[in-house]
């Protein structure tokens, strides 16, 4: 069942009339009208509000596929090109402006977790486990850069000087490495691992942590001072946008993981025999009408905060003055990157079911913007045209979100379990 809605704000409302053998039985109503009802299903260029509303989302399109299954960062180079740092065979791939990819980098190690760009041209590349940090030149030759004793490798910053600063673990330590590859102990965090680096708007360097999950800042001298001292486990993400605010994705659960498939639900007790029931999915497409009229949403209800359980992840914001505050609790989808639009708005990358939000408003709330066939959506990379790159995990992709809407949408309901043989009646649209 196929219908055109004029209107990108939609309920559904479908009328099942169930004829049970021997007996009739009274109309059931089937009503999806939430965002979790709404999630159930499929979606596809369309994004979803708080309030279970549909509209016209970003055009997704593919840029690059891999055959590594984990795609873990995304760095752009001044020329238009970027790179892939990917696992689980330690290469890093390069996608030049016209789309044309190459293996760029293959280390001995499994993971690549961080890529930085060198001074003069080239990249940094850190690798794990037995982590080392290699130079990689614009011609694609390497050497060994910084060989620490530490097992992992999860994070890179350059500074404006050329000084480079590593993220380790599993003993929490971050390392400063001059120009000339000769690298010190920059401070010890006391976590297990130092999972995210980034430099605050007065170029101080912030550091997210892993057990416990925190943010440090550190002077020039690594002094440190504690910013967040979160309930969660792991910082894995630290964007500072162009107000000087720290947005951190804090996620629970044991960290310096790889993402994995998500378990397998048990199987269900066989149910008793019933009657045979015929269904089918339903479709609905939705495309642009450039003659609606716009209409004013209300506004959404408080979010709720630290009364709740911690749920999957959070995303904070920590203001130049040191203050911060809790933006959003995740239940069900785990945040593992953080970007920035043009216009200042805030996108979340998730897993384990591929889903991008958009927080904006005040309070800010969150609203689905898309929805990839993938598993974790693991890196946002926002380039000059208001377009964002995004990599995956299982599989190992990149896409392209687009700034401008989609033309045209489709959004497939999860299928309906009658249980007893059925007479479909009409979808509605309640407005």
């Amino acid at each position: 069942m196929s219908s055109f809605l004029k209107r990108p704000v939609i309920t559904l409302l479908f009328v099942c009339f169930a004829v049970v053998v021997g007996r009739a039985a009274l109309p059931t109503f089937w009503q999806v009208s939430t965002e979790a009802e709404f999630l159930q299903g499929e979606v596809e260029n369309l994004s979803i509000d708080p309030y279970g509303r549909l509209s016209l989302g970003p055009a997704v399109t593919p840029v690059y596929e891999s055959s590594a299954p984990f795609l873990w960062t995304l760095v752009s180079a001044p020329d238009g090109s970027f790179f892939i740092g990917s696992g689980n065979e330690g290469q890093v791939f390069r996608v030049d402006a016209n789309g044309r990819s190459n293996v760029f980098f293959d280390a001995e190690e499994l993971e690549v977790h961080a890529v930085a760009l060198a001074p003069g041209g080239g990249i940094y590349v850190a690798t794990s486990p037995d982590g080392k940090i290699y130079r990689v030149d614009a011609g694609g030759t390497s050497s060994v850069f910084f060989d620490p004793p530490e097992r992992y490798i999860w994070s890179l910053a350059v500074d404006a000087s050329g000084n480079v600063f590593a993220g380790t673990g599993d003993k929490g330590l971050i390392y400063k490495v001059s120009p000339d590859g000769k690298g010190a102990q920059f401070y010890n965090t006391k976590a297990t691992h130092v999972m995210t680096l980034a430099f605050d708007r007065e170029r101080r360097l912030v550091a997210g942590t892993e057990s416990p999950g925190r943010v440090f800042q550190l002077d020039a001298a690594g002094k440190p001072f504690v910013l967040l001292d979160s309930p969660y486990n792991e910082i894995r993400s630290l964007r500072v946008d162009s107000k000087g605010d720290i947005y951190a994705a804090a996620v629970t659960g044991r960290g310096a993981q790889a993402p994995e498939r998500a378990p397998a639900q048990p199987e269900p007790a066989p149910a008793p025999p019933i009657a045979s029931v015929s269904t089918e999915v339903v479709s609905i497409t939705i495309a642009a009408d450039a003659s609606a009229a716009a209409q004013a949403s209300p506004a959404p209800p408080p979010m709720p905060r630290g009364t709740q359980s911690l749920g999957t992840g959070a995303v904070y914001r920590i203001m130049p003055d040191g203050t911060s505050d809790l933006v959003w609790q995740l239940r069900e989808d785990a945040p593992y990157d953080i970007a920035f639009e043009s216009d200042g708005t805030v996108l979340v990358a998730t897993g384990n079911e591929g889903k991008i939000y958009r927080l904006a408003g005040d309070p800010m709330q969150p609203t689905l913007v898309a929805r990839a066939t993938v598993q974790q959506i693991t890196a946002l990379l926002p380039d000059r045209s208001g377009r964002v790159l995004f990599a995956t995990s299982n599989p190992g992709k990149v896409l392209r979100l687009w700034a401008a809407r989609a033309e045209r949408g489709t959004y497939t309901s999860d299928v309906r379990e009658a249980e007893s043989v059925a007479t479909w009646g009409a979808i509605k649209r309640q407005r």
